[in-house]
């Protein structure tokens, strides 16, 4: 397993997917300010940005809520739009270089996680 903990399958799986859209012509092209109007587009109206992320974090997240690492009452659906609005969010801050990975990934930790946690779970 490339990443042996929830916490770390979840930062470090954003993170990726981040990575891998700041370098995708068309998601660079999508967060770059003239565009942005198609950016929210994609996430409020179409959902296209939700079901692509839900396609690639349900297995995931599915597996995690079953073992019991993450919270059972979080709506999975949710928070796949959730995860979206912050790749998208990070990625724009990225390609307007007034973002680093680092610091989303110290946000992630500090306060994505821990929402998301069951109660026997802890963030290291």
């Amino acid at each position: 397993m490339q990443w042996p903990t929830t916490e770390q399958r979840i930062v470090e799986g954003i993170l990726h997917d981040v990575q891998r859209g700041h370098r995708d012509p068309m998601i660079h092209k999508l967060v770059s300010p003239p565009e942005m109007m198609i950016a929210t587009s994609l996430l409020a109206t179409s959902g296209k940005a939700t079901e692509l992320t839900r396609e690639l974090w349900e297995p995931i997240l599915i597996a995690e809520q079953e073992s019991g690492a993450l919270r059972p009452d979080i709506d999975l659906v949710l928070l796949y739009e959730w995860i979206a609005e912050l790749e998208m969010m990070c990625i724009s801050q990225l390609t307007a270089g007034t973002g680093s990975i680092d610091r989303f990934r110290q946000k992630l930790r500090a306060f994505f996680v821990p929402a998301l946690l069951g109660t026997n779970q802890t963030v290291n």
